[in-house]
């Protein structure tokens, strides 16, 4: 915390939103995903390739890559081309998911990928990003430090990968009970009204009736 300003106190600027009041991705939060897709899609083929999707992680999880079961899990819920690299489709999938259920670690990945609460990045936020992503294969240090040490809360990437865990396993058990309560999870995810979670939630419910 910094010392108080003497003098006119700025008045905070409301908080964007991820989406608009028909349950539809905000434009704000669209541009924003295409952004930081952009940042990281380093050789601009179209898609992250396992490097470049891991610089994202590493930029938004003090350094750390994402897992091969969260990989595995990535690729395997979200649109990958026949590389299995991440499509932007996928990129936006695997976000938007992340913040119908889980909209806080939205905000603490995009706060550490330098943008306020407009959804705006400053410029010296962007080149320190664009460090990050020049060389995905070493530790960043830059990245570390943007992070306050008293920061040890889970990231949305380590939630959202047991949150599909959860669903997968419910699905794979076939158990009716373990279905019905993750498609109550679901549910408590259709504010955002996005394909994914429809889709999720339409599948379970068609496998409820039929078990």
């Amino acid at each position: 915390m910094g010392k108080k300003s003497k003098g006119k106190t700025t008045k905070a600027l409301p908080r964007a939103k991820f989406f608009d009041s028909d349950g539809g991705v905000s434009t704000e939060f669209d541009n924003v995903l295409e952004d930081i897709f952009g940042r990281f899609d380093a050789d601009a083929d179209g898609a992250l390739s396992p490097e470049e999707l891991n610089a994202f992680a590493r930029a938004c999880n003090e350094g750390d890559p994402f897992s091969e079961e969260e990989m595995e899990e990535i690729s395997t819920y979200f649109d990958v081309d026949s590389r299995n690299f991440l499509t932007l489709k996928g990129f936006k999938e695997m976000m938007i998911t992340q913040s119908g259920g889980r909209p806080k670690d939205t905000w603490r990945d995009l706060e550490r990928l330098g943008y306020d609460q407009t959804l705006q990045v400053p410029e010296k936020a962007t080149e320190e990003t664009s460090e990050t992503t020049s060389s995905p294969s070493e530790p960043q240090a830059s990245s570390e430090k943007k992070v306050p040490a008293k920061s040890v809360e889970q990231l949305g990437k380590e939630q959202l990968s047991k949150f599909l865990a959860d669903v997968k396993a419910a699905r794979s058990s076939g158990d009716p009970a373990e279905i019905s309560r993750v498609t109550e999870l679901l549910k408590g995810c259709q504010q955002s009204e996005h394909p994914l979670v429809e889709r999720l939630l339409s599948e379970l419910t068609l496998e409820t009736k039929t078990s």
